[in-house]
């Protein structure tokens, strides 16, 4: 695309702070959200695991130094960053309630329910994705950042 016609897509001139912080707070700012907002799966922890998240978006979708392409997956490529593979790992694989039934000459009856959340096979395959799909695409928008940091122009200081 050209940089007259490509909207966002157009070369910056100038490099942001924050731009070097945004791979991270999309890779770590929903685990560190999720730490901050509480010590358990509450809904607060969610919330301001969210917001933080939501801070590495935010400061993605108004800069120049990605393309249109680049923010839609840095989006969208397993939003929340790793908290998916954090709340994975923290989830028990099985779960079992069993109740027993019986008396005084009468046969214990116990009756168990539940089981595995996921077969192993495939808990084994989604936590490889939730782990390594945030990290190749925060290495991706690093390295777009810093090739687009080689490109600026040199500006002298006075």
């Amino acid at each position: 695309m050209s940089a007259t016609g490509a909207g966002s897509d157009a070369r910056p001139t100038s490099a942001r702070r924050i731009d070097a912080w945004v791979p991270w707070l999309l890779l770590f700012g929903g685990i560190v959200g999720y730490l901050i907002g509480g010590a358990g799966p509450g809904p607060r922890a969610f919330i301001v695991a969210a917001l933080a998240w939501l801070a590495g978006v935010a400061a993605l979708g108004s800069s120049s130094t990605w393309s249109t392409r680049d923010k839609v997956l840095g989006t969208f490529v397993v939003p929340g960053g790793l908290l998916g593979a954090f709340a994975l790992v923290g989830r028990p694989v099985t779960s079992a309630a069993c109740t027993a039934h019986g008396g005084p000459g009468m046969p214990t009856i116990e009756q168990c329910t539940g089981g595995t959340s996921l077969p192993p096979t495939a808990g084994i395959l989604v936590l490889a994705v939730l782990l390594v799909a945030p990290v190749v695409m925060a290495v991706h928008l690093e390295r777009v950042r810093r090739r687009t940091l080689r490109s600026l122009p040199v500006v002298p200081s006075h």
